[in-house]
């Protein structure tokens, strides 16, 4: 068997942190991890562990807001369950995006509509007073005598939103719709906003909040050489296949140049795999450089380097000693 090193000349992206929060309210209250604040009297923690509207005062509206700062290549999922047929006197606003602490009040964000007239799941911009309606999505899709919809929604660093759900309250999505807005670029609170008649004063409920912000760039995790003519490159998560699958961001030197071909693998969707043809890949050394990948949210990696060098067999003692820029591959 052929041992080949692989030095990284390109130093992989610095990680940043990620920006998310989770909330399944499984601790019993919506005070702490993360901290929800506002119309707290209005709210409890159901014995299911669900929060819930819980007001039985009058109608009304009622809105808590947490702390969140994500907005590019974000992703946002929550669970909205109403013990009644929505309409427009009885729905739920989810805000992914605000600048206010209030949800009553002028305010500039994005929110998803869960019911009002047309039973529906829509995404809306809102610029102060004026709420705007930027995906409409599919009438009657939850026109249901009760509602158990899981949404997902997912914004890039351009602007880029889709908007998807489950009506039966998993993770198999339809796909509501997509748009492109980048009217507003900050972000500082998630929230619920219940908008409701008498009668609905408890019969909202929320739940599995998971608000992910993806900045971290993809790397390289190994480049194996299948054949004298194909090399299989493994990267550390899933990226966006116009970048990946595009030859031009694939180079073999000296005088390989790009890959003909770069298609997906059949068993694992991080991994593309080159095809050449003609000078066959053979015992000299060869640089592969790799250039403008993305992953799905639009993080860029790094250009990087690798040499591919002949070495037969290599000690332990060899081995051991590799530097944290190396990578020891097996081909």
């Amino acid at each position: 068997m052929k041992r080949i090193y692989c030095f990284i000349i390109a130093a992989f992206c610095t990680f940043a942190a990620f920006a998310q929060f989770t909330d399944d309210f499984s601790d019993g209250d919506f005070i702490s991890n993360p901290e929800w604040t506002g119309e707290t009297s209005k709210f409890q923690v159901s014995a299911a562990n669900e929060l819930q509207l819980y007001d039985a005062t009058e109608s009304g509206t009622a809105y808590l807001v947490t702390q969140s700062q994500a907005i590019n290549n974000a992703s946002w999922e929550f669970l909205v369950m109403f013990d009644f047929n929505p309409s427009s006197t009885s729905y739920a606003n989810v805000y992914l995006v605000s600048d206010q602490t209030v949800l009553d009040n002028n305010l500039n964000g994005y929110f998803v509509r869960v019911g009002n007239t047309e039973d529906e799941i829509s995404l809306y911009r809102q610029d102060g007073d004026n709420k705007i309606e930027i995906i409409d999505g599919t009438d009657d899709r939850i026109n249901m005598t009760s509602v158990n919809v899981r949404v997902k929604v997912t914004r890039d660093d351009s602007g880029n939103w889709t908007l998807q759900s489950d009506s039966l309250g998993g993770t198999n999505y339809f796909t509501e719709g997509s748009v492109f807005d980048d009217t507003h670029v900050m972000s500082y609170y998630n929230g619920v906003h219940c908008i409701y008649i008498a009668s609905r004063w408890d019969k909202m409920h929320f739940d599995d909040f998971n608000v992910f912000q993806d900045t971290i760039s993809p790397e390289i995790v190994s480049a194996d050489l299948l054949t004298p003519l194909s090399v299989q490159v493994e990267f550390s998560e899933v990226c966006d296949t116009t970048t990946s699958l595009d030859p031009a961001n694939y180079q073999i030197s000296p005088a390989i140049g790009n890959p003909d071909e770069v298609t997906l693998s059949d068993n694992n969707a991080n991994v593309v795999v080159l095809q050449f043809s003609g000078t066959e890949i053979d015992n000299s050394q060869y640089t592969l450089t790799i250039s403008n990948i993305t992953d799905v949210c639009g993080n860029i990696m790094q250009d990087t380097n690798v040499i591919l060098q002949e070495n037969t067999s290599p000690t332990l003692e060899e081995i051991n000693v590799l530097s944290d820029n190396e990578l020891l591959l097996e081909f």
